[in-house]
């Protein structure tokens, strides 16, 4: 690391959202320690970002099939679209799935390097992410950077959701929430806050 290089320097950011079969009570979204039910995701948009410039690098998308044991929402279905016959036709496995999103991160982070990301009230996603690698035996550091567009959004828009939010900085209405579409929006969020805040301070 150079003299010029401030500590906590990072290179790259990872953009995600998930769709899920819904939400389970308690403090992780994923599982209810109670009672032993869960939620999967259904779908995942991962985009990994150049954390200087905020440009995207990268890009995955996956969809997945519903696993038949999992909590199956009905409100949730209505928010993303994807159905559990849809999922079935055209989703893969969940362990195909964190085939893709573990070579995704080895490619970009290696075996060792801390993920810091970034997303809509992203501690749920990961919550979510988690599941998926552990559910195939992958423990990944994540690092102390949770780049929050909700907060954001609260405090310098004064929004209190994400259509709202994505809205005010000018992208168009969403209709089913689409994970890829929603990682690309947060991400959209920061760099346009960036923006602002170079054009009035500097950069």
């Amino acid at each position: 690391m150079s003299k010029s290089t401030p500590r906590g320097y990072i290179t790259r950011l990872l953009a995600l959202d998930c769709e899920t079969s819904g939400i389970c009570n308690g403090d992780d979204p994923s599982f209810n320690r109670d009672t032993g039910e869960y939620c999967q995701a259904v779908s995942w948009g991962l985009i990994v970002v150049d954390a200087t410039t905020l440009n995207p690098i990268d890009e995955l998308y996956l969809e997945i099939k519903w696993d038949g044991k999992s909590i199956w929402s009905p409100q949730a279905e209505k928010i993303h679209g994807l159905s559990k016959q849809y999922l079935a036709e055209n989703g893969i496995t969940r362990s195909e799935a964190v085939e893709h999103i573990g070579n995704l991160i080895i490619d970009h982070w290696g075996p060792f390097s801390p993920v810091h990301i970034l997303g809509h009230n992203p501690h749920f996603d990961l919550a979510f992410l988690k599941s998926d690698l552990r559910s195939e035996g992958l423990e990944v550091k994540f690092g102390n950077k949770r780049l929050d567009t909700n907060s954001i959004g609260f405090g310098v828009y004064g929004t209190h959701n994400s259509d709202d939010l994505f809205e005010t900085i000018g992208l168009p209405p969403r209709k089913d929430h689409n994970a890829l579409d929603d990682a690309r929006s947060a991400l959209k969020v920061f760099q346009t806050t960036r923006l602002i805040a170079n054009t009035c301070f500097g950069d």
